[in-house]
Parts: structure tokens; sequence; C-alpha cells
């Protein structure tokens, strides 16, 4: 199973696909039985003509990958806050305390 790090690599590959072909390298692996399910698949969506959506540019595709990609960065400060948000759920009484006060708001 592909890891988040190869999305990338995996994006790279679909450059120049078709919408079939593209379909297919997202939604089904390599097996020959899974390509003919995911062509029957696609076959059966392009039978439906009204109520679609509009076909995806290259922008609008690219789009939710960018956004993905962008905020898998590493955090430098990650680290640190997890150990306030650790050490913050161990103090019982100052977590129902700043709770209770948030509340009162």
């Amino acid at each position: 199973m592909p890891q988040l790090s190869s999305l990338p690599d995996i994006i790279a590959g679909t450059a120049g696909l078709s919408a079939e072909d593209s379909f297919l390298k997202f939604g089904f692996t390599g097996s020959a039985q899974s390509i003919a399910a995911g062509k029957a698949s696609y076959a059966r969506s392009q039978l439906y003509t009204t109520d679609r959506d509009l076909p995806l540019s290259d922008a609008t595709s690219n789009s939710p990958f960018t956004a993905v990609l962008s905020s898998a960065q590493p955090d430098a400060n990650a680290l640190t806050e997890l150990k306030s948000i650790t050490s913050f759920f161990q103090n019982h009484e100052a977590f129902v305390a700043k709770a209770l006060a948030f509340l009162e708001k």
C-alpha cells in the first residue's frame, strides 16, 4: 500500500493520463482483475449523463494535492506542542479549571 510520502511520485505518474487511466491509477491495483473491475466501473460511471459534475481541469484536480502536500510539512515545534498537551492532560485539576473557565465564557 503506498504511503503519503510517495504521493508526489504517484501524482507525477498521472501526468498526461486520460481520465480513465487516472481513475484506474488512483483507485485500483495493477492486477489484471483489478484493472478489469476498474474499467467496468469507469464505463458504468460514464453512462450517467444528467446531473453530472463538470470534468476536472488540471488546476482543480491538482488543488487538493497541493493542499495536502503543503500541510504535510514537518513542524519544528511539534515535539514542544505535544509535550505541553501531554502535561496538560496529566494535570487533571488544571485541565478541569481551564475547561470550566472556557465554558463559562
